[in-house]
């Protein structure tokens, strides 16, 4: 198999993932069927356990042959105002032609990720496209 290629392209362009054609981010979110956190708890920069959960959700816009997975992980804390403020969550969306099971969910979650919640394209496990957002600007990457 050959390497995968990121494309980096504005959160209100449209992208076809497996047949459909989500016209923007906003659109890809609505269709999410499936729902997850990161998993990790961590004090102090060490992980005290790992305890991704698996949420399977009413997706606002149904889309036959099209499941989509949201692991996301809220950006970091490290004061008071932080804790009151701070409302950016970085977002991974994989999309798949069949359910998710919690499986599937428990192996996404547990990849090593680099910074929030960001796959090196190569990293994406095959079968699986991709979309990244990092929660505070306008653009997105894909990996189909």
């Amino acid at each position: 198999m050959g390497l995968r290629k990121a494309k980096t392209i504005s959160i209100y362009e449209p992208v076809t993932i497996l047949g459909h054609t989500f016209q923007n981010l906003q659109e890809i979110d609505d269709a999410v069927k499936v729902l997850s956190s990161k998993g990790d708890v961590r004090l102090q920069g060490r992980r005290l356990a790992y305890k991704p959960y698996f949420s399977l959700i009413a997706p606002r816009t149904w889309i036959q042959g099209v499941h989509v997975l949201k692991i996301y992980k809220p950006y970091p804390c490290f004061d008071e105002s932080d804790f009151a403020y701070e409302s950016r969550v970085y977002h991974s969306y994989f999309f798949c032609d069949r359910m998710f099971t919690k499986e599937d969910v428990f192996r996404l979650s547990k990849l090593k990720y680099q910074g929030g919640c960001h796959l090196v394209a190569d990293d994406v496990p095959w079968g699986y496209s991709y979309v990244y957002h990092n929660g505070s600007d306008d653009t997105m990457e894909v990996v189909i």
